[in-house]
């Protein structure tokens, strides 16, 4: 496709196996998913794209995936190895693409989330750079941030495993600053969240990380303590619009269990600031166990 920004309606969804055939894109993982596609569509491929890499989304499918004729406007892919593409690892951010083939060109599709997970259980590192206006930016695209961030400021990723009911978040005690020239170094509850100024909360200084180019408009802005871990829902696999906002949560050094929203698919999760997310750093590991 030859606009990168936008992904094509055709391939309109994707289905996965039930609760006790998990999906499991790790090398050693081999999956099926349904694909539904339009009537116009002649074939299709598909490609395990690595989630905890930097290797650009092709625009066309690569050699080494898998290809079938589209036959029917809903049919399954057997047998897909996880390994596909250059997954060395299980990791929540691995995803599924599908490209379709209608006579002219490939399009593909990557936004269609799987409704399960490489692992029940699943903990992952947070860097204080992760920044939740990046949350549904165009991975074919590169991130340039209003103030320099760029593709290594996304937020982390954690996908809903399928019934999911609720999660268990479990947080380390990280260690994460504000700026490395500053001497104040915050916990989980974000900088002056129990300090010396309990009361020095900030909200989005610069609305330009509001914007169609991440697909952030409908993203609430939040105030709170600066370097506060925080989450964001992502709904039926698609980004909020802004008829549709949604909420920033504030989840800290103890965000306890959570009740898992209807239709959600992915809990992003971040850091709080009012800009410049590029001059945070450390991280915290944050470890979710999901209850049925």
């Amino acid at each position: 496709m030859k606009d990168t920004e936008k992904q094509d309606p055709k391939l309109v969804g994707i289905l996965v196996p039930g609760d006790n055939d998990p999906v499991d894109l790790s090398p050693n993982g081999v999956f099926s998913a349904t694909i539904r596609v339009s009537a116009d569509v002649q074939k299709v491929a598909a490609w395990v794209y690595p989630g905890g890499g930097s290797v650009p989304l092709p625009l066309e499918p690569p050699k080494d995936a898998v290809r079938m004729d589209a036959t029917a406007q809903l049919f399954t892919f057997p047998n897909i190895p996880g390994s596909l593409g250059s997954v060395q690892e299980p990791h929540p951010q691995n995803r599924l693409v599908v490209w379709g083939w209608t006579g002219s060109e490939w399009s593909y599709r990557d936004d269609v989330q799987f409704r399960g997970t490489c692992q029940p259980s699943a903990t992952v590192d947070v860097p204080a750079t992760s920044c939740l206006w990046f949350a549904w930016a165009s991975p074919a695209s590169a991130i340039q941030g209003p103030e320099g961030e760029t593709d290594t400021h996304r937020p982390q990723v954690l996908i809903v495993p399928q019934g999911s009911q609720s999660v268990a978040l479990s947080v380390s005690d990280g260690i994460w600053w504000h700026v490395k020239a500053d001497k104040r170094r915050s916990g989980a509850d974000g900088l002056n969240g129990s300090g010396d100024l309990p009361d020095d909360k900030r909200n989005l200084e610069n609305d330009a990380y509001c914007s169609a180019d991440f697909k952030s408009e409908g993203i609430k802005p939040l105030k709170t303590h600066l370097n506060k871990l925080v989450g964001i829902w992502e709904i039926d696999g698609q980004a909020p619009t802004a008829e549709s906002k949604a909420d920033q949560r504030i989840l800290g050094q103890n965000p306890g269990s959570l009740t898992v929203p209807t239709g959600a698919t992915r809990l992003f999760l971040g850091f709080h600031d009012g800009r410049h997310w590029i001059n945070n750093g450390g991280s915290v590991s944050v470890t979710a166990d999901w209850s049925n």
